[in-house]
């Protein structure tokens, strides 16, 4: 596996943890680092978060659930270095 392969995977691992809400501040500032300095990790980043909304979407859809909003523990400045993210997928809690 290369280096840009293993950033990938790290942001994968990364994001999948900030979305189970089992991450912990060292990890935020790491994701934060790696979205702010990659176009790849934020394209990664974008595609994990659009698979949960999607998942979420789907399992409560059939479960005749309703859609609640969480907060987002994840850096506003993370947040306003996606692109899309202020009109594509917006995420609860950030702040601009």
């Amino acid at each position: 596996m290369n280096s840009s392969e293993l950033l990938l995977e790290r942001v994968e691992e990364l994001t999948w943890a900030l979305v189970d809400d089992h991450i912990d501040e060292a990890e935020i500032a790491q994701l934060e680092t790696l979205l702010l300095e990659n176009e790849s990790a934020r394209k990664t980043y974008v595609e994990c978060m659009q698979m949960h909304a999607d998942l979420h979407f789907m399992f409560n859809q059939k479960a005749g659930a309703t859609v609640r909003s969480g907060s987002s523990r994840l850096p506003a400045a993370v947040v306003n270095a996606l692109p899309m993210a202020s009109a594509a997928m917006p995420i609860p809690g950030a702040h601009s």
